[in-house]
C-alpha cells in the first residue's frame, strides 16, 4: 500500500548481471565476479519518475557498475561504480535524465 509522500520499496538480491526493473532496492553481491547493472532506457521505459537504490553488500574487490542505457547519462557520466562493501547509490529519473540523489 502506498501512502502519499512515501515509497513502497521492494528489495531483491542479485549476484550476476541484470537490468533494473520494477524493484526499488537492489542488494548486489559481487563475491563471484563483477556485476553490470543496466538501467532501463529513459525515453522508452520510464513513463513517470523512478527511484533505484543499489548497494554493494560484499567485501570482494569486484565492482558493481551501474550503466545508463545507450547514450543516456547518470549525472553526466555513462556509468557509476560501487567498489567498497556497503557503498551505495540512490538514483532518480525524472522521465528524461538519471540523477544521483544520494551516495555513500
Amino acid at each position: 500500500m502506498r501512502i502519499a509522500g512515501t515509497f513502497e520499496a521492494d528489495g531483491v538480491s542479485k549476484t550476476a548481471n541484470f537490468t533494473a526493473a520494477d524493484d526499488f532496492v537492489y542488494l548486489c553481491d559481487a563475491t563471484s565476479g563483477a556485476i553490470a547493472v543496466t538501467l532501463p532506457a529513459v525515453a522508452a521505459e520510464v513513463v513517470n519518475t523512478r527511484f533505484y537504490l543499489f548497494v554493494k553488500t560484499d567485501s570482494s574487490i569486484n565492482a558493481i557498475t551501474v550503466d545508463a542505457s545507450g547514450a543516456e547519462l547518470i549525472n553526466g557520466a555513462t556509468t557509476y561504480d560501487l567498489a567498497s562493501q556497503y557503498q551505495y547509490v540512490w538514483l532518480y529519473c525524472d522521465g528524461a535524465k538519471w540523477f544521483v540523489v544520494g551516495a555513500g
